[in-house]
């Protein structure tokens, strides 16, 4: 009888150390699945925002770079002018870019 009663409290101690584990693993469960839903938001978020970027390509960004260059120039230019031909630039954006090819 005493065995028995030995062998039930034991089976109890067993079932109660599952009971907590199984709640911690429950508990983790739960923060893993938050986790995931947070940088599940966190990625949907950034996806969003790269949909309003556009790629740009190469040659692309040259010809933008090209006429900012131009438009910089023409205003600086013009400056120039206006300060009584006093500019600081020299010759033209077509013929600093032939010079710059060479």
């Amino acid at each position: 009888m005493r065995e028995l009663e030995k062998a039930t409290e034991q089976s109890r101690r067993e079932m109660s150390e599952l009971k907590d584990r199984t709640r911690r693993q429950t508990a983790l469960m739960e923060d893993v699945q938050r986790d995931v839903k947070h940088v599940r938001e966190e990625l949907t978020s950034m996806k969003s925002r790269e949909i309003g970027l556009e790629a740009v390509t190469r040659s692309e960004a040259e010809r933008i770079a090209e006429q900012a260059f131009d438009r910089l120039w023409h205003n600086q230019s013009a400056l120039g002018r206006s300060l009584g031909g006093r500019s600081t630039l020299r010759g033209s954006p077509a013929s600093i870019q032939h010079s710059e090819a060479m």
